[in-house]
């Protein structure tokens, strides 16, 4: 199963140094990807046929799960992200649906700090900014 994923993985264009797979069910603490690989992932899936089973699988900003507190304002409901927490790593990937129609994939992974989730958002508030 590593075998596979890594395989995909490369076929989407993402260089081996940017992801170590330990298993390849997703579970294990050793899985690591770089956010350009993850955002890759991202980009690859909200393109496919399942985009809205992936956006489905995902919380909201504003009306629930993990996000509901989080993005609020013009971004509530417009973005669909997976939160992340392990070892001292926050992480926020997922989807943005700009006020073109249009969703764009990001991927923020922070190392060796706790209390980044105003940052996070901050960041897609200035993603959000900068897009049509």
């Amino acid at each position: 199963a590593k075998a596979t994923v890594g395989a995909w993985l490369q076929r989407l264009g993402i260089a081996p140094a940017e992801f170590q797979i330990d298993d390849g069910c997703g579970l294990s603490r050793g899985n690591r990807i770089s956010a350009q690989g993850m955002v890759r992932v991202l980009a690859f899936d909200v393109a496919g046929d399942d985009r809205q089973v992936m956006l489905d699988s995902l919380a909201v900003c504003g009306p629930d799960g993990t996000l509901e507190t989080r993005c609020t304002g013009p971004r509530t409901g417009r973005v669909h992200a997976k939160t992340g927490f392990i070892n001292n790593v926050q992480t926020l990937s997922g989807y943005l649906k700009a006020r073109d129609g249009n969703w764009y994939a990001f991927s923020i992974l922070v190392n060796g700090t706790s209390g980044v989730r105003p940052l996070q958002d901050r960041i897609v508030t200035a993603i959000d900014d900068r897009l049509p």
